[in-house]
């Protein structure tokens, strides 16, 4: 499965902001007391390479994810316990009929370049996502097409959905863009635009530079939950995790988050390093096991009924 929302190990040290993802981390032990002060520079092995730093766009590339969730911010965002809470709307109602969704937008939010955040920036969002020539993952502009937005002045916002749809707060999640430096351009020019390399948010880091080999961030001293901790973050860019792996045994970086994908010699080499410290995390996500009944020897009743009985169960299935 690919990565979601996994900065948040970072933002240990940094401000807690959305859900644990993650399967395993890596960073360099360092000794001495954890003391929160603002400053430092992190850095951070990543594999892979950004296309386009774009919310509506993060389903290609984890990368993309990685620097998006820094550099953004949704209406809603994930505790580290999957609990959706407020972001940039700082609270909402739900209709009786549990189809109209009132959010109620947080005041004094700036965009990275200073303008100011309203309800149409998540409008233009909205009918960004709703473009019938949408460029991005299709089941995504097909799950808000079915969703009707309207402003109600400056800082509210109602989305009337078909039918009640309990998992919706955590699709508002997904990161509202600027309007002021993106209105009429076309679906295509939106995928193609230079802001996707040259992003502005109003999430908790502002990127100041991104090409081939790494991506800097600093630290947004206007960020409406208050500026993060750490000052600079640095991910650099490899192309595979053997190569990242031995950047971070040899000191290059610090941390590297390490994905299901990574394989179990990566896993090995890392655990047998005693200088690293290692941290898991909760994933959001679930894994399904399918059975073909046709195929011997799944065919045999007796033969599935062992599995079953053979498979782990969390206390809360138990």
């Amino acid at each position: 499965m690919s990565r979601r929302s996994r900065w948040p190990l970072l933002a240990g040290l940094v401000v807690a902001i959305v859900a644990l993802s993650s399967l395993w981390y890596a960073t360099r032990e360092e000794s001495g007391p954890q003391v929160p002060a603002h400053g430092g520079l992190y850095v951070e092995a990543v594999v892979g390479s950004p296309l386009r730093v774009n919310p509506l766009y993060t389903a290609f590339n984890d990368v993309d994810k990685d620097l998006v969730t820094l550099v953004f911010s949704g209406l809603t965002r994930l505790g580290p316990d999957g609990t959706v809470l407020p972001d940039l709307a700082e609270s909402w109602e739900v209709g009786p009929d549990a189809r109209v969704y009132t959010f109620h937008l947080r005041h004094g939010v700036t965009w990275h370049d200073g303008t100011a955040f309203t309800a149409d920036d998540v409008i233009f969002t909205w009918s960004a996502l709703i473009n019938s020539d949408f460029k991005g993952e299709p089941s995504l502009g097909q799950f808000w097409q079915q969703v009707e937005c309207a402003k109600r002045g400056d800082f509210a916002v109602v989305c009337e959905l078909p039918q009640p749809f309990a998992p919706f707060l955590a699709h508002a999640t997904i990161g509202i863009l600027p309007r002021h430096r993106l209105e009429g351009l076309s679906a295509e020019g939106l995928f193609i635009a230079p802001f996707n390399e040259q992003p502005i948010g109003t999430g908790p880091f502002i990127l100041t530079a991104l090409n081939s080999q790494r991506a800097l961030l600093e630290s947004n001293p206007s960020y409406h939950w208050g500026e993060p901790a750490i000052a600079e973050i640095e991910l650099r860019f490899f192309s595979d995790y053997s190569s990242a792996a031995a950047a971070l045994q040899d000191e290059r970086v610090q941390g590297l988050f390490l994905g299901p994908e990574a394989g179990p010699d990566i896993l090995e080499q890392l655990q047998q390093d005693k200088e690293l410290q290692r941290l898991a995390s909760r994933r959001n996500s679930y894994t399904l096991l399918y059975l073909n009944t046709r195929m011997p020897p799944l065919d045999d009743k007796s033969v599935r009924q062992a599995l079953l009985y053979a498979k782990r169960k969390s206390p809360a299935r138990r």
